[in-house]
């Protein structure tokens, strides 16, 4: 009789320690997820992005050909009226290239030939959209954006921008201003009218030296890194492609993102 009063005091002192055990637990338990509940979770710092731009495609597909072997976002932009202009549009899409417009404009110099399709500052507003449209309709419609080719007259015409971007809006297509001219208006001008917008940051390549471009891909990093997205323009130029090429690894291990020109513009 008493081995078994004994063993039932045992029993009652054990289950007693395992349900303090088991509270203690509990609390616990319900004091970490409090305080894991007023710990806000760690934001995702969003990666630095940079665009580059390749304008003057149209002429040469085998400088599109050596855009493809770089396998990067890269955008190409594409003069109208060229024998292979909607011949790259169309292969360029299929391979996953973002494709835009290089809208030919009116440079300051009357020596220099901006092409076929050209706006011109002489041009009433419905000219200057018509014509702004025949150029969008020469390539398949799988074009996202327009950027100028030269133009450094016409972007500096608040009247002929207004004009122009008026009908980009029509399509729902960004603007991006080359600014070949420090006098350009048509980023202001694209804002104040709700058209998606951004502006080149460097020129890659006004020098064919592959020294010279790699220092002015390193100002673009360091514009990315700086401003948290950049915009670089280079030209059809094999130099131009192979450097780039060459560049990505050196971009990539930064941090920063290589994006179209699309999720540049705001």
């Amino acid at each position: 009789m008493v081995n078994r009063s004994r063993n039932k005091k045992k029993s009652s002192h054990f289950l007693l320690v395992l349900l303090l055990y088991l509270l203690i637990l509990w609390c616990s338990l319900f004091l970490i997820k409090t305080i894991l509940k007023k710990i806000p979770p760690p934001k995702k710092i969003p990666k630095p992005k940079l665009a580059i731009i390749i304008d003057d495609f149209g002429r040469n597909k085998k400088i599109a050909e050596q855009i493809y072997k770089i396998h990067s976002q890269i955008t190409l932009a594409i003069l109208p009226y060229l024998p292979y202009s909607s011949e790259i549009a169309r292969t360029a899409t299929a391979k996953g290239y973002e494709v835009i417009l290089h809208l030919p404009m009116e440079p300051s110099s009357p020596r220099a030939n901006p092409g076929k399709g050209a706006i011109y500052v002489r041009m009433s507003p419905k000219e200057i959209a018509f014509q702004t449209a025949e150029n969008i309709i020469n390539l398949p419609p799988l074009i996202k954006g327009v950027n100028n080719h030269m133009g450094s007259r016409a972007t500096a015409d608040r009247q002929l921008m207004e004009a122009m971007l008026q009908e980009l809006k029509k399509y729902n297509f960004y603007y991006v201003d080359s600014v070949t001219s420090r006098h350009s208006v048509g980023f202001a001008v694209a804002r104040e009218l709700g058209v998606r917008t951004a502006k080149r940051d460097i020129f890659l390549d006004n020098k064919d030296d592959a020294d010279y471009i790699k220092t002015q891909l390193r100002k673009l990093i360091a514009k990315a890194l700086k401003n948290k997205k950049a915009i670089g323009i280079g030209h059809t130029r094999p130099l131009t492609i192979k450097v780039i090429g060459e560049m990505i690894p050196e971009i990539e291990k930064k941090g920063i993102q290589i994006v179209f020109a699309s999720e540049i513009v705001q």
